[in-house]
């Protein structure tokens, strides 16, 4: 199992891009992309890092923390 990388989100910054007919909000970490998988207020840090863990047994997870919220961003394949 993988744990997932757990950074401040000022530390990334996002973009837009169109992959299967979609639009998608990703980051770059390291040499790898991610995409937006899921948010969390501030307050369900809990349940956040727990999705995190579990998505992180499927690939690489990024889990940014910002002010007001955390998000789950995962490994573009």
């Amino acid at each position: 199992m993988t744990t997932p990388v757990v950074l401040p989100e000022s530390r990334v910054k996002s973009f837009k891009f169109y992959r299967n007919s979609n639009i998608y909000e990703g980051i770059m970490h390291g040499k790898s992309f991610y995409k937006l998988d899921s948010e969390f207020i501030l307050s369900n840090y809990r349940s956040s890092f727990q999705s995190a863990l579990r998505l992180a047994e499927q690939r690489r997870v990024v889990l940014t923390m910002g002010m007001s919220q955390h998000r789950i961003w995962t490994e573009i394949q």
